[in-house]
């Protein structure tokens, strides 16, 4: 049974376009689902990596728009809102990325010198607290942004 789960797993993993932010090459129990972590950092960090986050890139595709018109509405550059756009190049987030990228530069060697889809990947799949502090800060920050006016 599990490896028949594993083989659907491998065989549909690509083809999903909500997956486009996975960093998982294993069939394994992620480790954000084991101990302790608080509800609401928990559902973002399953948000953020299962491609459901209220992002323009998945409210876009909700409303039947082209993946191109669903740009970052905080930055107005023209550039899709998606899972790595919010973490890695959100000009309003730097301060917030830089909250946990200073840690992990002092105890990773390398990490500041890596790309920013490695730093991604790296965040992802190593740094589960840290990415969901920055998640909450940042969710909370664009909802103020976009909807203080309303």
């Amino acid at each position: 049974m599990i490896l028949r789960s594993e083989k659907t797993w491998r065989d549909t993993i690509g083809f999903k376009p909500k997956l486009r932010s996975r960093t998982q090459a294993e069939f394994v129990l992620e480790n954000y689902l084991q101990g302790y972590m608080p509800r609401h950092d928990r559902s973002l960090l399953v948000q953020f990596r299962s491609g459901t986050m209220p992002l323009r890139i998945e409210t876009g595709r909700w409303q039947g728009k082209p993946l191109e018109e669903r740009s970052c509405l905080i930055c107005n550059r023209g550039i899709v809102e998606d899972e790595f756009y919010i973490l890695c190049e959100v000009q309003t987030y730097s301060a917030l990325r830089e909250d946990i990228f200073k840690p992990i530069n002092e105890f990773c060697p390398g990490f500041e010198d890596m790309e920013p889809r490695e730093k991604f990947i790296y965040i992802s799949k190593h740094e589960n607290r840290k990415l969901a502090k920055f998640l909450i800060k940042a969710c909370d920050s664009r909802r103020n942004l976009l909807y203080e006016n309303v």
